[in-house]
Parts: structure tokens; C-alpha cells; sequence
């Protein structure tokens, strides 16, 4: 059986709901991936071209797994619709909670959010290195 390593990124800008929403991944994705490891929560403001301004609530997390990548894939959009996520949301930016999948065996998958201030500040907290 092989192992991938997985980094995902959460995030929410769903105003009092944030930590709820955090919460609901959080638990979720233990569910499924027993692994996981993740970072505290760091709040930042919207990142891109949002004009919604209300602040993200995001948080890293690693875990491994022998699920492929398009399998966790499909686990992470079914985590983001249990929490509500509508696709009419992304027309008023509106994010209950977004769950996405940043890299798998070392291989950066999202270059833009990877680059994100947010991202480099907690990687080093994943302590990757013992896995």
C-alpha cells in the first residue's frame, strides 16, 4: 500500500460562523484521514480580488493517505457542501468554508494559494519533516 502526503488549506469568511465552519472540516477530515495534523487558526484578510471584506478565519493541516488525489478530491467538495456550500456563494463571495488541496507528495498543486503570506507562515507549524 502506498502512502501520499497531503497538505490542505481551510478557510471561511462567514462572520460569527468562522470557527463553526473551521470546527465542521476540522472533524470531518479526521473522519476520513486519521492522520491529521494541523496548524492554529490565523485570521487574514480576504485574499485575490474579493470585494467582500469580511476577514478569513484559515488554518493548514497534513495528513496521509492512500486515497488518490482526485479521491480526496471528491471528500473535501462533499466536506465543503455538508457545510452549506452553495455555488451561488461565489457570486457574493461568500465563503461558509472552502477546503483545498495544496499540494500532494511534494507537488504543489495551487502555486498562487501555496505562495500566499498566510501559507508560508504556517507550513513550518506542520513540522513536516516527521512524517
Amino acid at each position: 500500500m502506498f502512502m501520499h502526503t497531503y497538505i490542505v488549506c481551510m478557510g471561511s469568511n462567514e462572520g460569527s460562523m468562522r470557527e463553526e465552519y473551521l470546527a465542521l472540516a476540522r472533524n470531518e477530515l479526521r473522519l476520513h484521514f486519521p492522520s491529521l495534523r494541523l496548524t492554529p487558526t490565523v485570521e487574514t484578510p480576504p485574499v485575490g480580488f474579493l470585494h467582500n471584506t469580511h476577514p478569513f478565519l484559515n488554518r493548514l493541516g497534513v495528513f496521509v493517505s492512500e486515497n488518490s488525489e482526485a479521491c480526496v478530491r471528491k471528500i473535501l467538495k462533499a466536506i465543503e457542501q455538508r457545510a452549506g456550500r452553495l455555488p451561488e456563494d461565489k457570486m457574493h463571495e461568500r465563503v461558509r468554508l472552502d477546503v483545498d488541496l495544496l499540494s500532494c507528495d511534494g507537488h504543489v498543486l495551487k502555486p498562487a494559494d501555496w505562495e500566499s503570506d498566510h501559507v508560508q507562515t504556517l507550513l513550518p507549524l506542520l513540522n513536516l519533516s516527521d512524517l
